[in-house]
């Protein structure tokens, strides 16, 4: 309807007209990016309606969509048009946003997704509903639409099948091509429907060949290509800020590019020679060329690779806005900071609703420009990866071809940024090395190792010469040198390192030493096991499960215990059985190396093994493999432990380690119940000396809603509506309410007091946190107790006051954990998180498996007498 109808608004549920027109200006001006606080405030006003159900019948009727100041509300209303909007409203939705929509959010949105220039993501689910309902209404609406709208619509029209305007077209085409090159990429899974015969086809730009695909629709390849060549070559401080995840979105631009361009891009940036590699492989670059520009490279750097053409930095002349988390928009009531006494607001902040009036570097008028200069010195160390990198290709190509290599070349391999994490370069630069003949690669290896740093990257090449005698200089050195071998390095090698690899570990006389050759000698099998390479039971000796690094976790770990699920059965329980002696002091280790068809007895073994150290176990030491032993684990492990009494954080972490039935026929199967935290807690804390205090510790009771007064979220007990704490003039939200005769020591401090109730102005947000307020209730004003809410269970124990004091060992710090872990607790002292505060008259601390609120990343609130405050990390 149109905005200036004189028609008044009928109202929705409890919200008259002038409620219904406060709530669409409050709406229109809140700022929030993400929607939170527009769907908070649409959700509070008729919180028995759906959101969308709510701000599309605020649309209907000119209320909201007038004068928006953030993207939140675009993204509340295209996330509710399927199913709460008419083709009239989207239209009327569509009217009151600016035609340059980076203005939205303080000028923020600028660095939001635009599928079409100045035009947010979320418009085109908009469009699409609106062209799938009426086409005709979007064709009449498009007349009035200011430019960048009406090429929206043209985007969606042509992914409709229809032709557009081809100046219309190119604009759009050149647009997806600098968005999708420049790093503000829109290959992020965004939703970009097609529309065939009327429907909706749904479509997702999730990588570069989705976005190809899409540009298509309104360019061609070539003009791809060269577009992105075009947006690439003067964004060399972009490129090298980003390279690895530039270079494979831009690939075709790449392709199609100078080698020197490409070369000068690369420079000294930040990338993986992994990522180069893929690069050079997609070109068609002459061997000769290759080592021409890796020779250049070597002698002068990059300068005379610079490119011919002014530069650009599109960060460069950005304006600088205010941070939208340091300052809560809240439509108005909630414009200031956390912190109170600051009293900042919105107001402050007035000079940037238009940014295009900053100069050009946002900063100071006076200072001059310097034009940055992106030339590398020969000497840096990415230089010359670079540079090893072409030669590398280069080697390839000419034995691909069957042409020499000139012995220039050689000099290019110096390794220094040979990581074992990009295993594939290391594996071709073994190659292009090895196929350079024994001679050249005696002497490369030679060089490396006159090195005073970086000689011990020359252990990737042991036995690329196949000769023992290089592979004993290489480790010498290595061993002469102030540091282990690298053991991931050594992985790289083939099995005929193994047998000296052994030895050299049995030789060495510090511990670290050794372990870091028998680590090595379980990534050689590894990848051999994983290439197919088949090896003598012989080599099985070396498999050292004391050398497994099992906190790297991720592929070195994976690839190991692959080995050992690939190795026939025998063959593997003889590994097991070998390491039970050596994995006496861990053998935890054992049990993370089991697998689903380990014969019984084995189990039985290494978990009498388990058993008999239960003190090395701790969280996560079982690993999650035992899963696949599913229920055939139970009677070993069960006989293994037998009546033994094992410590809390033994079963805890079974129980995490194995499937919820497993564990429950395990605890079954046990000749003595299970000890519970609690229980553990209990004998613990009594068998500790020295004072005591009484805590009480507080749990979400598993029995479902609250009866009785203890209770966590929920409707407030025994204080009216028109007495509840309130922030802004706005009512504070129940939080959590004790049951102060479940505390007497608690009550003696409020002998007048039979409850204490807590509650907070935002507790999904925790902006204000400090800001709650506590209250103290009086008996009689507990006769009726509300349903809702989660019943809180208490449970009091005397606790040492030392795990108060700080750092702890043995069985206090184990107390100490329990208690820290739990819900929650009154009494005592408070564990703090991070630093300790200086707040008197502590009452409790909780955290939020105790109530459903916003305490930041695994956050803890702490209540003092006259003051609230929470940490998190």
């Amino acid at each position: 309807m149109s905005t200036n109808s004189p028609v008044s608004v009928p109202p929705l549920d409890d919200l008259d007209e002038p409620r219904l027109r406060e709530l669409g200006a409050k709406v229109d001006a809140i700022v929030d990016p993400n929607g939170h606080k527009h769907w908070r405030a649409l959700n509070d006003a008729s919180p028995t309606r759906q959101v969308g159900e709510v701000v599309w019948y605020l649309v209907r009727h000119g209320l909201t969509a007038r004068s928006p100041q953030s993207s939140g509300l675009l993204r509340t209303l295209s996330e509710n048009v399927r199913h709460a909007a008419t083709a009239a409203e989207i239209v009327d939705a569509l009217r009151g946003w600016p035609d340059d929509m980076t203005t939205l959010d303080r000028g923020h949105a600028r660095d939001y997704s635009q599928l079409t220039p100045k035009v947010l993501l979320d418009i085109d689910e908009l469009l699409v509903e609106l062209y799938l309902r009426d086409r005709d209404a979007l064709m009449a609406a498009r007349e009035g639409w200011g430019e960048h709208l009406r090429l929206a619509a043209d985007f969606v029209r042509r992914r409709a099948g229809e032709a557009i305007d081809a100046a219309a077209a190119e604009a759009i085409f050149d647009h997806l091509v600098v968005a999708h090159g420049t790093g503000y990429g829109i290959a992020s899974n965004h939703d970009v429907p097609r529309i065939v015969d009327g429907a909706r086809v749904e479509a997702r730009l999730a990588d570069t060949d989705a976005v190809r695909e899409l540009a298509l629709l309104f360019g061609s390849e070539e003009a791809w290509a060269e577009g992105l060549e075009a947006v690439v070559r003067p964004r060399v401080k972009a490129f090298r800020e980003s390279a690895d995840s530039l270079a494979p979105r831009i690939l075709d631009g790449l392709r199609r590019a100078e080698l020197g361009d490409v070369v000068y891009l690369f420079g000294d940036g930040w990338w993986g020679p992994g990522t180069v590699l893929k690069v050079l492989d997609v070109r068609d670059d002459a061997p000769e060329d290759l080592l021409a520009a890796a020779a250049t490279l070597r002698s002068e750097g990059t300068a005379p690779f610079r490119v011919d053409i002014d530069l650009i930095d599109d960060e460069k002349g950005k304006p600088k806005l205010p941070d939208l988390d340091a300052v809560d928009a809240g439509g108005g009531d909630d414009d200031e900071y956390d912190d109170d006494d600051e009293g900042y607001s919105d107001d402050d902040y007035d000079d940037y609703d238009d940014y295009d009036d900053y100069d050009d570097d946002g900063g100071d008028e006076d200072e001059e420009d310097e034009e940055e200069c992106f030339d590398a010195e020969p000497t840096s160390d990415r230089v010359r990866c670079l540079a090893e990198a072409l030669t590398i290709v280069a080697v390839e190509r000419s034995v691909s071809a069957g042409r020499s290599i000139p012995d220039e070349a050689d000099a290019a391999f110096d390794l220094e940024r040979v990581v074992d994490s990009d295993p594939s370069y290391i594996a071709r630069i073994r190659g292009a090395i090895a196929s350079l003949g024994r001679d050249r690669a005696r002497a490369i290896v030679r060089r490396i190792l006159a090195k005073p740093y970086y000689f011990g990257k020359a252990v990737i090449l042991c036995d690329v010469c196949g000769d023992a005698a290089v592979t004993g200089e290489i480790l010498d050195r290595v061993d002469a040198g102030d540091y282990p071998i690298e053991a991931g390095l050594l992985g790289a090698c083939g099995l005929a390192v193994v047998e000296e690899a052994a030895a050299r570990a049995a030789a060495q006389q510090e511990p670290k030493r050794a372990h870091a050759y028998r680590e090595g000698i379980l990534y050689v099998l590894a990848r051999a096991s994983a290439e197919g390479v088949a090896w003598g039971d012989a080599l099985d000796r070396h498999i050292d499960l004391t050398a497994v690094y099992f906190a790297y976790g991720g592929a070195k770990v994976e690839g190991v215990l692959a080995m050992l699920d690939r190795l026939p059965l025998a063959r593997y329980a003889a590994v097991l059985e070998t390491n039970l002696p050596r994995c006496a002091e861990e053998p935890w280790r054992l049990a993370r190396c089991l697998r689903a068809d380990t014969p019984a007895p084995l189990i039985a073994a290494v978990f009498r093994a388990v058993v008999a150290r239960p003190e090395a176990i701790e969280s996560g030491s079982l690993g999650d493999r035992l899963r696949a032993l599913g229920e055939g684990i139970v009677a070993p492990l069960a006989a293994a432990i037998g009546d033994q009494q094992l410590p809390g954080t033994f079963m805890r972490e079974l129980e995490r380690a194995l499937d919820s039935d497993v564990y429950a026929a395990l605890s079954a199967a046990l000749s003595r119940p299970v000890e519970t935290k609690l229980e553990e807690l209990r004998r613990l804390a009594a068998s500790l000396e020295g004072p005591k205090a009484r805590i009480y510790l507080l749990s979400r009771s598993a029995s479902g809603d609250a009866g009785g007064i203890a209770r966590a979220g929920g409707a407030p007990i025994g204080v009216p509506a028109d007495a509840l704490p309130r922030f802004r003039e706005e009512p504070m939200k129940h939080v959590l309410t004790l049951d102060l005769r479940q505390l007497p020591e608690l009550r003696a401090q409020r002998p007048d007091a039979a409850a204490l109730a807590l509650f907070l102005p935002d507790p999904d947000e925790g902006r204000h946190h400090r800001r709650g307020a506590l209250v103290w209730i009086e008996e009689g004003a507990l006769a009726d107790a509300p349903e809702g809410g989660a019943a809180i269970e208490v449970e009091p124990v005397d606790v040492p006051l030392a795990i108060f004091a700080g750092r702890c060992e043995g069985d206090l710090a184990r107390v100490r954990s329990l208690v820290y872990g739990w819900s929650g607790y009154v009494g005592g002292e408070p564990l703090w998180l991070q630093e300790p505060e200086d707040e008197p008259d502590f009452l409790l601390q909780f955290d939020e498996s105790l109530v459903d609120i916003n305490l930041g990343d695994c956050g803890v609130m702490y209540v003092f007498d006259g003051a609230i405050t929470w940490q998190c990390h």
